[in-house]
């Protein structure tokens, strides 16, 4: 076996010395040898020197062009090869040429075998049509060619199983049971693959658990897949089950649980696992890196990462450094993000878009178009993710001239087919209320994703065209391109719906959602339930909350908010007590937030018994703290004597060094003209030592 460049050229060197260069098998052995070490020259350099070339010559240089990624090579190799080679080329041939060519040169290729009847037994080249047509998604062909295939064999299963669509694969994977072929690792990677896009939980862990009861040995590759199917799921404990139980682990397998953590933002979990991993001695990839900065939340753990990065070597590597200009954002270190960026020449593209994000979400306006100047005039021009998030910043400033400059760049730079661009360009020109230049955009786009569909629809309505938004909704429902709406969609429609009072409708979307079953959806629910408080019909919300199962408190706090936001504090007052009841079964108790939000609705109606008789049920000491002092302040607005004493007595009761909370008693005393008592309160201040701050101002006398 030849293993190095040095033993090949000695065999080669040997070879002419020895009169043996004429040797077809030889001279075909030494390209093969060649193209093992990626030396595509010294092959062709060999292939060239040859008198006579046999079909195994010609595929052997094939092989080498192909294996080593020369596309273009392999395509005029194999032209030249038919002009010049009468025996013309074989299954073998057209194998290779399959692995490297585009779709409709690989549909000649299969043209041209049919024609010279290679097809027809050979299941070697068919297999090779087969990964060719799944690789290209024309899911089609391969069930064609594959039903018409006489013979069958575990390459061929396999390649259908992963060329299919989910259920189509595991539906092949039981054919392929039911006729007594026994799968390989490749086939069980291809079912878990499918499971893991199927979006069936239950599915995919029967398929889990059949592999287990057949006794089938899964090595590190498909145990990683299964720890990436119940990531994907979300279901980490399975994952992490799956994890320990490994008998041998690569750098994959920890990459997978980590990001997997990241992706339920387990941050705590991740950081643990991370700290695991550099315990075990085990090799810390910068995949792995980036899944452990992406989980640091404190700028202490960034600032300990960014060190080991250095450490490490990994300073100059674009994603772990995108990740730490992130981090570094994320907890408010803009600085650090901008040295990260450009500090010893790492201003990759990736990390100057990432810095931009940061400069945008942290309303770094004055920063981002700076930096946006430098990536549009510094010689590498924007990409699709640099123009997103330059549009998101001219849509935050309401910025048309911006805007407008952003959409000449990308049509100057053929970016308007991107779904992501053209999506955030409507958003642009929807938010500046040009719906015109938006509809006529929208019209020309040649691919357009649910983002783009629902970007119009909240448009249309927050630009005061309800029937325009209602329009485009049933058109998308129409629409026969596999697109279906989804939560955003729906809370789209929902507001349109919530601003023009149609009853119809109202109900319509409500039914839609349920059917649709997004009812459920946190942000579906809480605007269906503004939607029936605008509109008055009070039943109607009460309804979305009873037919809501899941236990989150967002949309009983938008029912008590819009109830609020509409002057009707004693139905606030009865949703609150039912969430209560209700959560408080599940022992998930609301937050003090939720107790105090009432408080403050009932004060600022004036309704000051109320929320004193409310005050009186609250359970948690935080909300006690805030209820009663708040109670006191509006008491003394109010000038009601008899309850501010008693909320006095109460918040002192719990916090009695506050001066704040003194000095309102003490004025509620004096406006009622009680300075005997007024004075008590100051002389108590005086023998605890409370002093009252006093009041300031920036403008010196």
């Amino acid at each position: 076996m030849l293993d190095s460049s040095s033993s090949v050229d000695s065999v080669h060197a040997h070879i002419a010395k020895s009169g043996l260069h004429g040797d077809v098998i030889i001279q075909t052995s030494l390209i093969v040898a060649h193209s093992n070490r990626s030396d595509v020259d010294s092959a062709r350099a060999v292939f060239d020197s040859m008198t006579h070339r046999d079909v195994a010559a010609w595929n052997a240089m094939l092989s080498a062009y192909s294996r080593n990624g020369c596309v273009n090579q392999t395509v005029s190799l194999f032209r030249r090869m038919i002009v010049v080679f009468r025996e013309g080329p074989n299954s073998r041939t057209l194998s290779i040429l399959l692995g490297v060519c585009e779709y409709r040169l690989g549909k000649c290729v299969h043209a041209y075998a049919r024609r010279r009847g290679i097809v027809d037994g050979d299941v070697f080249f068919c297999n090779s049509l087969l990964v060719f047509y799944g690789r290209c998604g024309d899911v089609a062909a391969s069930e064609a060619l594959f039903s018409t295939m006489g013979r069958r064999d575990l390459v061929s299963w396999n390649a259908m199983v992963s060329s299919l669509s989910s259920v189509e694969a595991l539906e092949t994977f039981r054919l392929m049971r039911v006729e007594g072929v026994r799968p390989d690792i490749i086939t069980v990677e291809g079912v878990v693959h499918a499971c893991t896009r199927l979006g069936d939980l239950s599915v995919s862990e029967s398929v889990h658990g059949l592999l287990v009861r057949s006794g089938f040995p899964l090595d590190v590759y498909v145990e990683n897949s299964l720890i990436l199917m119940y990531c994907r799921y979300g279901v980490l404990e399975s994952g992490r089950r799956l994890f320990d139980a490994m008998r041998v682990r690569n750098s994959v397998s920890w990459n997978i649980l980590l990001n997997g953590y990241v992706r339920v933002f387990d941050f705590e979990e991740a950081w643990k696992l991370f700290r695991w991993m550099r315990g075990d001695d085990f090799d810390v990839s910068s995949e792995a890196l980036v899944s452990a900065i992406q989980a640091a939340k404190l700028s202490s753990l960034v600032g300990s990462l960014h060190c080991l990065v250095i450490v490490m070597g990994f300073t100059h590597d674009a994603f772990v450094n995108s990740a730490l200009v992130s981090a570094y954002g994320e907890v408010g270190l803009i600085g650090m993000s901008r040295k990260c960026c450009f500090d010893e020449g790492n201003a990759h593209t990736v990390s100057q878009n990432t810095l931009l994000s940061v400069f945008v979400q942290n309303g770094h306006t004055h920063e981002a178009l700076e930096l946006l100047g430098k990536i549009f005039f510094g010689g590498r021009g924007c990409d699709s993710f640099a123009l997103v998030q330059a549009l998101t910043l001219s849509t935050e400033l309401e910025d048309l001239v911006l805007g407008k400059a952003i959409h000449g760049y990308v049509i100057r730079t053929y970016l308007e087919s991107n779904v992501y661009v053209g999506s955030s360009l409507l958003e642009m020109y929807a938010s500046c209320g040009q719906l015109r230049n938006a509809c006529v955009l929208f019209s020309k786009m040649p691919r357009k994703n649910i983002v783009a569909w629902n970007t119009m629809i909240s448009g249309c309505s927050r630009n005061g065209y309800p029937h325009s938004s209602l329009s485009l909704f049933h058109l998308l429902q129409n629409q026969d391109n596999g697109l279906e709406p989804d939560a955003m969609t729906v809370v789209g429609v929902i507001d349109a719906i919530s601003h023009s009072g149609f009853d119809r409708e109202a109900k319509y979307i409500h039914e839609y959602a349920i059917r649709a079953a997004l009812h459920e959806d946190e942000y579906v629910s809480s605007s269906l339930i503004a939607m029936y408080i605008n509109m008055g019909n009070i039943d109607g919300a009460i309804t979305v909350l009873d037919k809501s199962s899941k236990l989150s408190t967002v949309p009983w706090n938008t029912m008590i908010a819009e109830c609020a936001h509409h002057g009707l504090p004693s139905e606030a007052i009865s949703v609150f007590n039912y969430v209560d009841i209700m959560i408080s079964e599940y022992s998930l108790p609301l937050k003090a937030e939720h107790y105090a939000s009432i408080v403050d609705l009932l004060l600022a109606r004036g309704l000051i018994k109320e929320a004193f008789e409310f005050l009186k049920q609250m359970p948690t000491v935080v909300a006690q703290k805030c209820g009663w002092g708040a109670l006191l302040g509006a008491c003394r607005a109010h000038g009601d004597l008899e309850v501010g004493l008693t909320a006095a007595e109460k918040v002192l009761e719990l916090e009695g060094l506050h001066c704040g909370y003194n000095v309102l008693l003490s004025n509620l005393y004096a406006e009622q003209e009680k300075w005997m008592d007024a004075s008590v309160v100051r002389r108590h201040l005086g023998e605890l030592g409370i002093k009252k701050i006093s009041g300031w101002s920036m403008v010196d006398g």
